[in-house]
């Protein structure tokens, strides 16, 4: 092969749409003869390979180029002998390109080229493999072109595919949570509600029937037995989505969470909450054999758990970290607070919130005010005062801020609030109206049944919890004990109430 001599180099020189070498690496763990190309074939071989074969000096001077190499630079079947690699290539990528040939003169190095095709917007691949001469004293460079196009548009559709798949999962988890939400209201408004109104009227049947001992201990049966469904579908409401992280936040939410786990397991749990919450760190550790988790997770064995539980911590826009080794696995996730988010504790440290009221038995005052979304409740509570000639029925509320509005107009002797209603909750409502500085009594009337919210009652100024299931037992002593200036919170109350009576 004849070549020009140094001095009669073409000067360099960048084409118009040339290839561009946008990286340039050693190949890993090569050995000294992995790439070279055997000292016997000949250029006819050469010449029908389907894979692009060249020989350069250092310098870049072409020795030989097979017509697939010219086809994988972009350039027509020619003679090239004594041309410079460089021409081919535009000048930005020459320093890169010297750098190659050097390393590639003394060991095997990969570069990549791009190139934009003349007719369209589309853009090709081609992996240079640059390999050292067989003898030591050659200053040739053999150079193999590959097309890896298709492989790199392969692999960004996976990557595409991959994070279509992750948004996917993340959109299923999030459609799961709503439907979860929304079957835990239905469960608690609708059939909460419906069952909580007849164990009313079951109440009340079985007491008219005291005169038929058989009918009412048949109704007395049908009673513990709807009381059992009622507190059947609370639970399952509850654990379909913990009302608590709505009405009271994440702090007691936590708290009823850890007390209903240890009643199932009989793992006792020890939680401690701080004042101020300003995100969440959540540990899982093990002891066991770990496993290699950069491979696990990169090649896609991590399996459903892991990606479940890094999708819904994407979700929520925190950090899922694994650090694994022989010595166990540790599993961190970190999730901040949104601004605006406010634990329970913030409750109690509003002024307004610990006020007081300064009541006085008002014996007169029987006027009711009935607050509660569903229609069907506030039927069974006025059913219930019905009965009563010394109360009167004044108005009734569908929702929180109805309620605030018919207070401050009507100006009941009592409210009987409900916890879950639109547009403000039970507990905001009332905060409200005793910032109002209304002498009117709040009942909570609630079908909700968990640990902090006699606490939580107590701090928005309430004077009294009911529960929607003993209502027909409850409610209207409770109505009458607290307009007498006690409060009516459980089983304590209860005991002197049954003395009094």
């Amino acid at each position: 092969m004849s070549s020009r001599n140094r001095s009669q180099r073409p000067k360099r020189k960048s084409s118009q749409h040339g290839p561009h070498l946008v990286s340039v690496r050693d190949k890993k763990n090569a050995s000294a003869e992995e790439g070279r190309l055997p000292a016997f074939l000949s250029s006819s071989v050469l010449e029908s390979l389907d894979v692009g074969i060249a020989q350069a000096k250092r310098s870049g001077e072409l020795l030989y180029a097979n017509p697939r190499f010219l086809e994988s630079l972009g350039q027509p079947r020619r003679p090239v002998i004594g041309s410079r690699l460089h021409d081919f290539i535009e000048s930005p990528s020459w320093q890169s390109l010297d750098d190659a040939l050097a390393r590639g003169a003394r060991r095997v190095t990969r570069g990549e080229l791009k190139l934009q095709q003349t007719d369209s917007d589309a853009e090709r691949t081609v992996l240079l493999t640059f390999t050292p001469p067989s003898d030591a004293n050659d200053d040739a460079v053999w150079i193999i072109a590959t097309e890896v196009t298709k492989l790199v548009e392969t692999s960004k559709a996976l990557e595409q595919s991959e994070a279509s798949r992750q948004t996917l999962s993340t959109r299923l988890l999030q459609v799961q949570d709503e439907e979860r939400r929304k079957m835990a209201r239905d469960l608690h408004d609708i059939t909460g509600q419906d069952l909580a109104v007849a164990l009313l009227y079951l109440d009340r049947l079985a007491k008219s029937l005291a005169a038929d001992a058989d009918a009412r201990k048949t109704a007395e049966e049908a009673t513990a037995i709807v009381r059992k469904v009622e507190n059947g579908i609370r639970t399952l409401s509850y654990v379909l989505h913990p009302p608590l992280l709505d009405e009271m936040g994440l702090a007691s939410a936590l708290h009823w969470f850890v007390d209903g786990y240890s009643k199932r397991t009989g793992i006792s749990v020890d939680i401690q909450v701080p004042e101020s919450l300003s995100g969440v760190e959540a540990t899982v550790a093990d002891s066991g054999k770990g496993f290699d988790t950069a491979k696990t997770i990169s090649e896609g064995k991590s399996g459903v758990g892991l990606q479940s539980m890094k999708a819904r911590v994407d979700l929520v826009r925190g950090n899922f970290e694994i650090r694994s080794g022989p010595r166990g696995t540790r599993i961190t996730v970190t999730v901040p607070f949104a601004p605006g988010e406010v634990a329970i504790q913030d409750m109690e440290a509003r002024p307004e919130a610990r006020e007081q009221q300064a009541a006085s038995p008002t014996p007169a005052a029987k006027r009711v005010l009935v607050a509660d979304d569903h229609e069907i409740s506030r039927r069974g509570i006025r059913a219930l005062f019905d009965d009563q000639p010394d109360f009167e029925i004044c108005g009734e509320a569908a929702d929180g801020l109805e309620a605030v509005r018919k207070a401050a107009e009507l100006k009941p002797d009592i409210v009987i609030m409900d916890l879950s209603m639109p547009k403000i909750r039970g507990f905001a409502a009332a905060a409200e109206i005793r910032n109002m500085g209304s002498p009117t009594k709040i009942l909570i009337y609630t079908s909700h049944d968990y640990a902090d919210i006699e606490r939580t009652a107590r701090v928005a100024g309430c004077d009294g919890l009911v529960r929607k299931s003993e209502a027909s037992l409850d409610l209207v002593r409770a109505a009458r004990w607290v307009l007498q200036g006690n409060k009516f919170w459980g089983e304590k109350e209860k005991s002197a109430l049954a003395l009094i009576e």
